[in-house]
């Protein structure tokens, strides 16, 4: 859970409103923003979320001109006389009886940053001087791009690498979480009361699943590092995302069993990955993974379970106790010709 504490106000105009940018398909991102912000600034898409809040960065810094012959003319550090920058702009407004009309100011400023007169903070604009505020990230387009990108991130690292290369967020700290980070969190708290019961518990990587690879169980295993959590070994799963060979390198006190079955080499579409992985396994040696060389790689004494549902055998009329035999019967092959003890 990411919480957000931006150090803004609950209200006025700097107080955040909840936000939903959505183009179906490509964009879909919720959260707060400040008024007038075309871009969501706090919020969370489907696989990560983020927060920020000010930084205790000098951004803002004051400069004070003393004028010289009029309020509009100051002196430079180097000593020359200058002309205060007028800024005209007009925007278009909605009219009390509805119509739309314009309305125009003007702005002041030097090449340090807009002219403020603020008496109540000792920065008025007076006849011997005036204060200017130079803003870090004043007059860039940046900040809109960087909080654009950060919608599309998929995880923290991600999104890190989006603020970076557009470096538009000067003036504040982010904190984030991703699916990545609340998927670890919540094993481990199921880790901790399997452990309270004298169970153990097993981490399966699954192509399809957030946890999809070998490595990244073993990364999860690590970070949780509780004696009562281990790996579940799915040949299935591990042969298709290019784990077979780091069998052979894992701490076996890191495994608690083995799922054995077959199937095709190949990688299908996640629709076809699941129902095979549901309905469709091969008895083991009939189909293409290296089911003999990883069994080599399993350490001794670890158990070897068959996961192998095979909906055409049940539908061909055979029963429980006859796909049960030639499941048994391909997964003793398999462990013969490894030279696996029985």
């Amino acid at each position: 859970m990411l919480l957000g504490n931006p150090h803004f106000p609950w209200n006025g105009r700097f107080r955040f409103t909840q936000q939903q940018l959505t183009i179906p398909g490509q964009y879909d991102v919720a959260g707060g923003s400040l008024i007038g912000s075309p871009v969501v600034n706090i919020g969370w898409n489907k696989d990560v979320a983020w927060s920020h809040t000010v930084s205790t960065a000098y951004r803002f810094t004051p400069y004070e001109y003393r004028t010289v012959l009029s309020p509009f003319t100051y002196l430079t550090a180097n000593g020359l006389l200058k002309q205060v920058e007028k800024r005209n702009v007009t925007v278009t407004i909605k009219k009390p009886d509805g119509t739309l009309g314009t309305r125009s100011t003007s702005f002041y400023r030097t090449p340090q940053g807009y002219v403020i007169d603020s008496p109540s903070q000792l920065m008025g604009w007076t006849p011997l001087s005036f204060f200017a505020i130079r803003d870090a990230n004043g007059e860039q387009l940046r900040t809109i791009d960087t909080f654009l990108n950060m919608g599309k991130a998929t995880n923290v690292r991600d999104l890190l690498a989006r603020q970076d290369a557009a470096g538009g967020m000067p003036w504040v700290n982010t904190t984030a979480t991703d699916e990545w980070n609340r998927c670890v969190d919540e094993i481990g708290v199921l880790a901790e009361m399997a452990a309270e019961y004298g169970q153990t518990l097993t981490v399966e990587a699954v192509a399809t699943f957030t946890i999809g690879t070998l490595p990244e169980a073993l990364n999860v295993v690590g970070t949780i590092a509780k004696p009562n959590f281990k790996l579940l070994i799915d040949t299935m799963h591990v042969a298709r995302t290019g784990g077979a060979g780091l069998l052979a390198t894992i701490d076996p006190t890191l495994i608690d069993y083995v799922q054995i079955c077959d199937a095709p080499l190949g990688m299908p579409s996640p629709e076809v990955y699941m129902d095979e992985a549901l309905h469709q396994r091969m008895i083991p040696g009939e189909g293409e993974l290296p089911l003999v060389d990883m069994m080599r790689s399993i350490p001794p004494d670890i158990v070897v379970s068959m996961e192998v549902p095979l909906r055409s055998l049940r539908e061909a009329g055979l029963s429980d106790l006859e796909r049960t035999r030639l499941c048994a019967a391909g997964t003793l092959k398999v462990l013969e010709a490894a030279a696996v003890s029985i």
